[in-house]
C-alpha cells in the first residue's frame, strides 16, 4: 500500500488541535467513535481543501498516521491520483475539490492512488458530499473512500481469464459467486439473481453479512473464511432467507480459494445450488408417508400388496397391528396368510382374488379375520390389479379397513332408528333435517305419513307451504326465516291440510346448526301432531266456561227455589202462627185448622229441603254406596217425570272409591237429565257391571237417536248435549277411564268405563264408611 511522509512532532500537535477545533465546529465530534469504527474510509475537508479528519480505516488504506495527515491539504499529500484509464487526475478535478467548487455532491467516482515510482495502486470508490452552515455557507466536505482494490484485481484476473470463461460463469445453471480478499462480492451471476431476487448491482461491493445474516447460521460463513485461508470447503444443506426480497429456500455451497497467476489468494469462488425443490419434495414425501401412517391409524386401515407369480405379500406396519401381530419381515406367502381369514370366509376370499387376477376387475369384499387371541375382526377390503405391457395382472394393491366397530354401530343404529320410528308413531311426531346450503331435506317415515306422502320424492317446500292454512302461513314463514338468519331455534304452530282435506294442528320445533362461517348450515327439527291436544284443551275451555255458567245458573235456581218455595212456606207458617197467637182458645176449631195447615206446610218444606239437598249431594252415596244412591235417585226422578226407569247392578261390583262412585253418579244424573230434556223417551235403563278389571256403567234410552253429524258434534263437545258430554268425559279422563256414546234410530247409549283402582274393593267397606 502507498505510504505518506512523516511530519514533525510540533506539526502533529498543531494539526490535532486544528482537527479537534474543526470537528467541534462542524458538529462531528458526537460521531467520532462511530466514524472511527466504520469499515469505509471517511475524510473531512475544510472549505479550502484542508484535511480536518481522517478515520482509522482511511489511515490504514493510505498507510499514514494522524500526525502525518492532520492539517494538510489534499494537494500536499505525496500521492499520484489516477483514473481507471490510467491518466492522472489533477487536484482541481478530484471529487473533494469539485464538491467545494460546485457545492454539489460527487458520487461513486473510481480513483487510484499510488506513490511516485511505484506500480502498486490503491483503488477506491469516492463520494464527496458538501456540508453547509445554518447561514448557507459551505462548512466542510465529507468524503467516503471504499477500498475496491481486490475487486479491481479480481476483475482484471477475470478479464485475463477471457470473456469466454466469464460467459460460462454468467450462463451457468448453478450459482457462481466470487469474493475479493475482504470477502466482498465481485461476481454475482444471473442464476444467483434468480435465486435470491437481488440484482448484481445491489450485491457487488457489499460484504455477505451486510445482505445475508443467515450465513452466520449453520457454519456457512466459517466455511467461506476457511476457503479464503486456502481450504476447499463444502456446506451442508442450509436454509436461506433474503431480507430484502423475502425469498427463502434451501441451498448447498462449495467454496474454493481464488488465486492469481503467481498463486497468491486474491479471493474466494463459490458454487451454489438451489436445492429448495428437492427439499420440498423430500418434505412432501415425508409428510405423505406420515399422513399415510396417521391416516391408516385414524381410519383403522392397513395397506398391502401381493405379487401374483410368487404369491408374496407386503403388509404395512398398521396392517400387522390390525391383525394383532407385531410387524414381521414384510413378505410372506399368500397361502400361509390365508389362514388368518375366518374358515367360513376363506373360499370366498380365494375366489374374489382369482377373479381379480383373471379379469382385472377391482375387488371389494368384507371378510372376517381371526386374531391370535381368538377375537374376530371384520375387514372391508378394496384392491386393484397392476398389469404389465401385455395386460396381465402381475401385482395386486389393496387397502383393508377394520370395520368391526362400524358394523356394530350400524346394527345399533338400525335398532335405534327402529326405536325412534316406533317412538315417533307412539308420540305422533315426525322428524326432519334440511341442508340450508343445498336445500336437500330428509324426512322420517312418520313425518311422511303425517304429510300424506309416499316418499321424499313427493315432498317439496312450495307444496308444504300451500297446505299450511293461509292464516298461519305468513307468520310461520317469518319466524322460520328470522331463526335461520340469526342461527337460532324456532317454534310455531300451524294448521296443515292432511290428505283427507281436514286440517291437523302441528307444533313445529327446530334448531339451527352453524357452519364454519357461523351462519346456519343445517336445520334439524320435529313436527308434532297436537290436534287431539288442542281439541282437548278447547273442550276443557268450553267445559270450564260452561261449568261457571252452570254454577251461576244453579245458584240462581237454588235462590229462586228458596224464594218461591221455602220462603213462601216459611211466610205461611209465620202467618199461621201469628193467627194462632191471636186466638183466645188454642183448642178451638179454627186454631186446630191453622195448626194442621202449618204441619202440612212444615212437612212439604222438609221434603223440598231434602230434595234440594239430595240433588246437591245425595247422602246415601256416602252412607250406603253407589247402588243405593242411584236406586233412590231413579225412583224419585221416575215419580216426578213419569219416565219408566230401571236400575240393574251386578253383585260382583261392590263398593268403589269415593271419586269413582261420585263420577258414576254424576254421569247417571247427566244422562237421565238428557233423556228427560232431549230424547222424548218414555223409558230408560241403567246397568252397572264388572268385566275383568273394569267397572262399566250403561245408560240407555228408547227415544229418538241422533244423526251422524249431530253425534259427531256431540262427541266433539259442540252439540246440544256437548257441554254435559265434556263434563262426563273429563270425569272419566281424570280417573283414567273413558266415555263412549252410540246413537241411532233405536235410541242413545252412554257407556262409562273405569279401571278398578287400589282404593276399590270387592264388596268391602267403603273408605269413607
Amino acid at each position: 500500500m502507498p505510504k505518506m511522509a512523516t511530519g514533525s512532532s510540533s506539526q502533529g500537535t498543531a494539526a490535532r488541535e486544528v482537527r479537534a477545533s474543526s470537528l467541534r465546529l462542524s458538529g462531528l465530534e458526537t460521531f467520532h467513535s462511530l466514524l472511527e469504527a466504520l469499515r469505509v474510509g471517511v475524510m473531512v475537508n475544510g472549505p479550502n481543501g484542508e484535511i480536518l479528519f481522517v478515520n482509522r480505516t482511511a489511515r490504514e488504506m493510505f498507510g499514514v498516521t494522524e500526525k502525518q495527515i492532520a492539517g494538510k491539504s489534499t494537494k500536499d499529500v505525496d500521492l499520484i491520483v489516477v483514473r481507471e484509464d490510467g491518466t492522472e487526475c489533477a487536484v482541481g478535478l478530484r471529487p473533494v475539490a469539485r464538491a467545494i467548487q460546485t457545492e454539489k455532491p460527487v458520487v461513486g467516482e473510481v480513483l487510484g492512488w499510488r506513490r511516485e515510482g511505484s506500480e502498486a495502486v490503491l483503488w477506491t470508490l469516492v463520494t464527496a458530499v458538501p456540508q453547509f452552515a445554518e447561514n448557507g455557507v459551505l462548512r466542510d466536505v465529507i468524503a467516503t473512500l471504499t477500498d475496491i482494490t481486490d475487486r479491481k484485481n479480481t476483475e482484471a484476473a477475470l478479464r485475463r481469464a477471457g470473456e469466454l470463461n466469464r460467459q460460462i460463469l454468467l450462463g451457468a445453471q448453478e450459482g457462481i459467486v466470487v469474493h475479493d480478499r475482504q470477502l466482498r462480492y465481485v461476481l454475482w451471476n444471473p442464476y444467483m439473481e434468480r435465486m435470491s431476487g437481488m440484482k448484481a448491482s445491489e450485491v457487488i461491493g457489499k460484504h455477505p453479512l451486510e445482505l445475508f445474516p443467515f450465513m452466520k447460521r449453520g457454519g456457512m460463513y466459517e466455511d467461506l473464511e476457511r476457503a479464503l485461508a486456502g481450504e476447499l470447503t463444502s456446506s451442508h444443506d442450509t436454509p436461506f432467507d433474503v431480507p430484502g426480497t423475502k425469498q427463502s429456500g434451501w441451498c448447498n455451497n462449495n467454496f474454493a480459494p481464488l488465486r492469481d497467476a503467481e498463486g497468491q489468494i486474491i479471493g474466494v469462488v463459490a458454487t451454489v445450488r438451489d436445492i429448495t425443490e428437492r427439499k420440498r419434495t423430500e418434505d412432501r414425501l415425508r409428510e405423505r408417508e406420515l399422513l399415510l401412517t396417521q391416516a391408516e391409524r385414524l381410519a383403522n386401515m392397513g395397506s398391502w400388496e401381493m405379487q401374483v407369480d410368487s404369491h408374496e405379500l407386503l403388509w404395512s406396519a398398521h396392517f400387522y397391528r390390525l391383525l394383532g401381530l407385531e410387524p414381521d419381515p414384510p413378505r410372506k406367502l399368500y397361502s400361509r396368510d390365508l389362514s388368518r381369514i375366518h374358515p367360513e370366509d376363506q373360499e370366498r376370499a380365494f375366489a374374489d382374488m382369482e377373479k381379480l387376477i383373471k379379469t382385472g376387475q377391482p375387488l371389494e369384499n368384507e371378510l372376517r379375520f381371526v386374531r391370535p387371541d381368538g377375537s374376530v375382526r371384520i375387514f372391508h377390503s378394496r384392491a386393484v390389479g397392476v398389469t404389465d405391457e401385455g395386460g396381465r395382472v402381475v401385482r395386486v394393491q389393496g387397502m383393508s379397513q377394520d370395520v368391526t366397530e362400524r358394523k356394530s354401530e350400524e346394527e345399533r343404529l338400525r335398532r335405534s332408528e327402529a326405536l325412534l320410528s316406533q317412538a315417533e308413531r307412539i308420540a305422533d311426531f315426525g322428524s326432519w333435517e334440511t341442508n340450508l346450503r343445498t336445500g336437500r331435506t330428509t324426512l322420517s317415515k312418520q313425518l311422511l305419513q303425517m304429510y300424506g306422502l309416499a316418499s321424499e320424492g313427493e315432498w317439496n317446500r312450495d307444496a308444504y307451504w300451500q297446505r299450511v292454512h293461509p292464516q298461519d302461513r305468513e307468520r310461520a314463514r317469518r319466524l322460520l326465516n328470522k331463526a335461520i338468519e340469526e342461527c337460532k331455534p324456532f317454534e310455531f304452530v300451524v294448521r296443515y291440510r292432511a290428505g283427507d282435506g281436514a286440517y291437523r294442528v302441528h307444533l313445529v320445533r327446530a334448531i339451527q346448526i352453524p357452519g364454519p362461517d357461523g351462519r346456519a348450515e343445517r336445520s334439524i327439527g320435529v313436527a308434532h301432531d297436537i290436534t287431539d291436544q288442542v281439541r282437548t284443551e278447547e273442550e276443557l275451555r268450553q267445559l270450564s266456561s260452561r261449568l261457571l255458567a252452570l254454577q251461576d245458573e244453579e245458584r240462581r235456581r237454588i235462590a229462586r227455589d228458596l224464594h218461591d218455595s221455602v220462603s213462601q212456606k216459611l211466610l205461611a207458617i209465620s202467618l199461621n202462627l201469628a193467627q194462632v197467637g191471636k186466638v183466645d182458645d188454642i183448642r178451638s176449631k179454627d186454631a186446630r185448622h191453622v195448626l194442621a195447615d202449618t204441619r202440612r206446610t212444615v212437612r212439604d218444606l222438609s221434603r223440598e229441603i231434602r230434595s234440594l239437598s239430595y240433588l246437591l249431594h245425595p247422602p246415601l252415596l256416602d252412607e250406603l254406596g253407589l247402588a243405593s244412591a242411584i236406586e233412590e235417585y231413579v225412583k224419585g226422578l221416575s215419580k216426578r217425570t213419569g219416565i219408566a226407569l230401571t236400575f240393574e247392578m251386578a253383585t260382583d261390583v261392590g263398593r268403589l272409591s269415593r271419586e269413582s262412585e261420585m263420577a258414576f253418579f254424576r254421569i247417571v244424573q247427566e244422562s237421565l237429565g238428557n233423556i228427560q230434556k232431549h230424547s222424548a223417551s218414555s223409558s230408560g235403563r241403567i246397568r252397572l257391571t264388572r268385566e275383568g278389571d273394569e267397572v262399566i256403567l250403561e245408560v240407555t234410552d228408547a227415544g229418538r237417536g241422533m244423526a251422524n253429524e249431530e253425534l259427531r258434534k256431540v262427541r266433539a263437545g259442540s252439540g246440544v248435549l256437548g257441554v254435559g258430554i265434556l263434563g262426563m268425559r273429563e270425569r272419566m279422563r281424570q280417573l283414567g277411564g273413558r266415555l263412549e256414546i252410540t246413537s241411532g234410530e233405536w235410541g242413545t247409549t252412554v257407556t262409562a268405563m273405569l279401571p278398578l283402582r287400589n282404593e276399590d274393593t270387592d264388596g268391602g267397606t267403603h273408605p269413607a264408611g
